[in-house]
């Protein structure tokens, strides 16, 4: 799980289509728990200037995940996501407690899964 873990999607593509992909990984990290803090992408087509550009935005954005780690950052608006990523898991977990005892106990021990 990436419950309480921050991170951001990196895409390439051929000629288009990174955006979404972008879009589909960041919601995944927040359905998984986790928080986002945004995306960059990168489509060949678009000649090696705009690498460059993708270059120094991924930089950019890793100082400020440095940062969103060490300030505990919070986006409200994933939390919709994060907080049906979770039901979807606890109740994955809830139906497997007996094959997956170290995770159902873990959880309970968290207090994410009330028993």
């Amino acid at each position: 799980l990436f419950f309480d873990r921050y991170g951001f999607s990196i895409a390439t593509a051929g000629g288009a289509g990174e955006g979404e992909t972008i879009r589909i990984m960041n919601d995944w990290i927040a359905r998984m728990g986790g928080f986002y803090i945004g995306g960059v992408g990168y489509a060949v087509s678009w000649g090696p200037q705009k690498e460059q550009d993708a270059r120094a935005k991924a930089r950019q954005m890793g100082a400020d995940l440095v940062a969103a780690i060490r300030e505990k950052r919070r986006f409200p608006e994933q939390e919709t996501a994060r907080a049906e990523g979770m039901k979807q898991f606890a109740f994955a977990v809830m139906a497997n407690r007996e094959r997956w005892k170290h995770d159902y106990d873990h959880w309970v021990g968290q207090g994410w899964i009330k028993t």
